[in-house]
C-alpha cells in the first residue's frame, strides 16, 4: 500500500464522511458490541440472523447491528439492536465501528485460483457459527418477521 494513495484529498474527505457518519449512528443508538457483516447475497444475509439470535440468547444485553442489503428483511427482529440499510454500506469501512466488526465467511479461495473456492465440509451455518465463537446447541436456521406490508 502506497501512503501518497491514502493521503489524496478525496480519499480523507470520504474517511471523514465514515467515521462522522458512524460516529452520528453511535450517538444516537450507543456503541454496538457486535457489528455483524457479510458479503454476499441475501441468503447470505438472512443466515447472520441465526448468529444474531445464538449472541442474544447467550448474552441478552448485547447490542448487535448489523448493516445488511437485506435491511427492509431485518427491521423487526428483536435480535438487533440497529439495523442500517444499503445507504449506511459505507460503516463496513469504518475504523470507529472496527473492533467489534465481524467479518465471516464459510468458505475461501483456493489457494493460486482466483474464481474457485473451497466447498465447506460442514453446514454453513455451522461454519458462521464456529468463527463466532458460538459453541453449544444451537437452532440452524434464519428468523425473519414479515410484516402485511412486506411482499416477496
Amino acid at each position: 500500500m502506497r501512503w501518497s494513495n491514502i493521503l489524496r484529498p478525496a480519499k480523507v474527505v470520504t474517511a471523514l464522511k465514515i467515521e462522522g457518519s458512524a460516529l452520528g449512528q453511535v450517538l444516537r443508538h450507543g456503541y454496538p458490541d457486535v457489528c455483524l457483516q457479510f458479503l454476499g447475497g441475501l441468503g447470505d444475509e438472512l443466515m447472520l440472523t441465526c448468529l444474531a439470535r445464538e449472541l442474544k440468547k447467550r448474552d441478552p444485553s448485547q447490542r448487535i447491528w448489523q448493516i445488511s442489503a437485506a435491511a427492509d428483511l431485518l427491521q423487526r427482529n428483536s435480535d438487533y439492536h440497529l439495523v442500517l440499510g444499503a445507504d449506511r454500506w459505507a460503516l463496513r469501512h469504518s475504523n470507529l465501528l472496527g473492533k467489534n466488526r465481524t467479518q465471516l465467511s464459510y468458505s475461501r479461495p483456493l489457494q493460486g485460483e482466483d474464481d474457485r473456492w473451497e466447498i465447506p465440509q460442514e453446514h454453513v451455518l455451522v461454519c458462521l457459527l464456529r468463527q463466532a465463537g458460538i459453541r453449544g446447541d444451537v437452532a440452524l436456521r434464519p428468523y425473519v418477521y414479515l410484516t402485511h406490508k412486506s411482499e416477496i
